[in-house]
């Protein structure tokens, strides 16, 4: 997601932000935080911006509901196998694994669970709600009329498209794939 999204969703969601880090590359993982307050919703495209947005603004109501502050700490927000995978912690039900991912998109996921109606209960159907909603919602521009795309060569991993940026992907790969052959070419020639 670009950058600043990722700034949108910590200023509307105070619950979100994420501490100023020190260190030398932008890619250096500083240990001691999550994936999250590491490098935020970076592994997250556009198109599920107001995915995201909508989930934190049902979160937040859940715990308004019960009186109570945010107190959810995200994990890491990622798109795994083509749908969103939102890992999170709560204070003393902290997982430390969030799910067991088999090829092909099965899997087990965990969730932070409490006594019936609870409000762990409930924050945990929101977010496995949000987690399948976003099996039909484009990656790349937002659009719900997607599917999941993982026919090889193309998509080396699964995503989620919509038809126009499907055959964009499509389309952009067969670019390249022409241009490599083409250096192959010319390579060989000289």
């Amino acid at each position: 997601m670009r950058k600043e999204l990722d700034e949108k969703l910590q200023a509307e969601f105070t619950w979100l932000k994420r501490p100023e880090l020190q260190r030398k590359k932008s890619y250096e993982f500083v240990k001691g935080y999550s994936l999250y307050e590491n490098y935020g919703f970076d592994e997250v495209a556009d198109g599920w911006y107001e995915l995201i947005r909508n989930l934190c603004m049902e979160i937040t109501g859940i715990y308004k509901e019960a009186g109570q502050p945010v107190t959810m700490k995200l994990a890491q927000a990622k798109s795994k196998f083509g749908r969103l995978r939102w890992y999170y912690d709560l204070p003393g039900r902290e997982l430390g694994i969030h799910a067991f991912d088999i090829m092909g998109g099965s899997g087990l996921r965990m969730y932070p669970k409490g006594e019936e109606n609870s409000l762990e209960n409930k924050l945990a159907e929101c977010v496995k709600k949000y987690e399948a909603m976003s099996g039909c919602i484009c990656e790349h521009c937002g659009a719900d009329n997607a599917e999941l795309c993982n026919e090889l060569p193309v998509f080396r991993w699964v995503m989620t498209l919509c038809p126009s940026c499907k055959e964009e992907k499509i389309a952009l790969y067969n670019r390249k794939m022409k241009e490599r052959e083409h250096k192959k070419k010319e390579d060989f020639i000289e």
